[in-house]
């Protein structure tokens, strides 16, 4: 596994398999109690099926490890929607959302410049 670069404030862990076909994020408790609820799964897999060309992630498998002496860890693996055998010129992290999603000139600097909602 390769660790990434996080591109968001989010603090979630982000991890290459070496082949650059899956992600590996870590995951906060809340967003775990999301992604398992069956409703939310039943929805998901049924939507991603009916359309095999939609651009949603796919999503592998949804885990927790659990330790005695420490707390959880939560984490999920998905598909890789930008295989890096591909030159990306500009990349967009779209959330759904107006409140704060401009690009700073920090993030347009950068080697592949991260647009956010508004930028759009």
């Amino acid at each position: 596994l390769n660790e990434m670069r996080a591109a968001g404030k989010s603090g979630s862990s982000f991890f290459m398999s070496a082949d650059g076909r899956f992600i590996i994020k870590s995951l906060f408790p809340h967003e775990f109690s999301v992604l398992t609820q069956k409703n939310f799964l039943f929805d998901y897999f049924s939507h991603v099926s009916e359309h095999p060309e939609s651009l949603l992630v796919r999503f592998y498998g949804v885990y927790s490890i659990a330790v005695e002496t420490q707390a959880p860890v939560y984490f999920v693996v998905m598909e890789n929607l930008m295989p890096h055998q591909h030159n990306l010129h500009l990349m967009f992290d779209l959330k759904g959302s107006t409140v704060g999603r401009c690009a700073s000139d920090e993030d347009k600097a950068q080697s592949v410049p991260i647009y956010k909602d508004l930028d759009f």
